[in-house]
């Protein structure tokens, strides 16, 4: 090695003494940085599913306060045997790491040196070529496995609390990763010191399944890319949420008293605490309930075709038809699109028992109250059908679909509502209608 990489590497050693370097098990768990928790979590559960191997691993290094020692020793032998021999082709890398992430992430955090003594100690190892193979690709990736989990999972905002079961989730495939990651060093510095004769290594189960190994490593890389995918398409569509409701509220905070006391005057009832009182009484919506009609080529046709702009869904009783209109609402209101901010989705629940919500007006009581209540600028229009013809007309009404339920629930005005939905559905290209009855 050079000596003034030499010297570099010296530098960036700790300045305490190796016996005061805390264990992983000391560490607060309540201050500790995000990538130290899951390394320390990731470290304690391979040594409840891979008791043994972690045990002899921690016998071979003795005490973790020699941890950094070895880090250093193994850096400056490796580089040596490397100029003689060869190598293993990631002398060069591992130094070059070392400036950036020994000095930093090691000095912080004991469970630095946890997984970089792995590293060193393997970097000893005269295995098979798979093996070399192995260490390398580890290596190479070690700045990213250490810095993923705290670019990733910063805190979350106040308004993304339905994001936490997305964010726990992808901790735990971040732990599977450092579990293969952790498995895969204590298996090779094993399978190193059991070739240099060490007595309580005589019994130790295979560790020359490189190849199944890697596999393993990669495999978890693999589960937590897809799982990153959706973790930041449900941080992108949270953030919209909170701009359209930001707008909104900017919006409701410009009417007067008289469009206020106009949008009341709406409200014989309020969709969405219909729609969640629907939810509520069937136990939850699932998403298997609704998930599939979205791949179904008529609705894809009536979501993406500019000019098909009505779906009538129809269903015996009982078959689940309201649970499927409201996942197919979370859906249109869920648009992640870049035009997301320009579209509303305004629905009705029909109930023949209730004399509030089973006619005409009370249809169109709703649908106007939604869309005023997301874009208030809509009341300037006046007297109930003219309104809603207006409403649907004005230049400024962003791209809307208006979804009905229960269609053969209302009692009067039937045949009035449905010259409505047909006439508004065709003469009105920003408009687009779901309409749900029995058969």
């Amino acid at each position: 090695m050079p000596r003034g990489l030499r010297s570099l590497l010296r530098k960036a050693a700790p300045a305490t003494d190796p016996t005061d370097i805390a264990t992983s098990s000391d560490a607060d768990s309540t201050t500790a940085s995000l990538p130290v928790r899951l390394w320390d979590r990731a470290y304690n559960d391979l040594k409840r599913e891979e008791t043994d191997l972690v045990d002899i691993y921690e016998k071979i290094l003795s005490r973790r306060h020699q941890m950094i020692q070895l880090i250093y020793t193994g850096l400056d032998k490796t580089a040596r045997e490397a100029t003689v021999k060869g190598g293993l082709g990631v002398a060069v890398n591992i130094v070059l790491l070392a400036r950036d992430i020994i000095s930093s992430a090691i000095q912080a955090v004991p469970q630095a040196a946890l997984a970089w003594t792995g590293i060193c100690l393997a970097l000893e190892v005269p295995a098979t070529e798979a093996n070399r193979k192995g260490i390398d690709y580890v290596v190479k990736r070690m700045d990213w496995y250490w810095s993923l989990s705290g670019n990733l999972l910063k805190d979350l905002p106040d308004h993304a609390d339905d994001l936490s079961g997305a964010r726990r989730e992808l901790e735990n495939q971040i732990v599977d990763l450092y579990k293969a990651l952790l498995s895969y060093q204590a298996k090779s510095v094993c399978s190193y010191y059991r070739n240099r004769g060490l007595v309580f290594l005589r019994d130790m189960v295979k560790l020359d399944d490189w190849d199944a190994d890697v596999g393993a490593i990669r495999d978890a890389e693999t589960r937590f890319r897809d799982d990153t995918q959706v973790y930041n398409a449900q941080q992108v569509t949270s953030y919209l949420e909170q701009l359209v409701s930001h707008v909104r509220n900017q919006e409701m905070q410009q009417m007067s008293e008289k469009d206020r006391q106009c949008l009341m005057h709406l409200r014989l009832t309020d969709p969405r605490d219909d729609k969640a009182r629907i939810e509520r009484t069937k136990g939850g919506l699932l998403q298997d309930s609704y998930r599939w009609v979205l791949d179904n080529p008529e609705f894809q046709q009536w979501r993406n075709h500019p000019t098909s702009r009505l779906l009538w869904i129809k269903g015996d009783p009982g078959k689940g038809k309201t649970m499927l209109l409201c996942g197919i609402i979370n859906e249109l209101g869920r648009d992640t699109s870049a035009d997301a901010c320009r579209r509303n989705v305004a629905y009705f629940f029909c109930q023949a028992t209730d004399s509030r919500i089973n006619n005409t007006t009370a249809v169109l009581h709703g649908l106007i109250y939604l869309l005023v209540d997301r874009q208030p600028s809509l009341l300037s229009h006046d007297a109930l059908s003219r309104i809603f013809t207006n409403i649907l007309r004005d230049p400024s009404l962003r791209i809307t679909s208006l979804v009905i339920d229960a269609l053969n629930e209302y009692v009067t005005n039937l045949p009035q509502l449905l010259d409505l939905i047909t006439q508004r559905s065709s003469g009105f290209s920003r408009i687009k209608w779901i309409v749900f009855s029995r058969n």
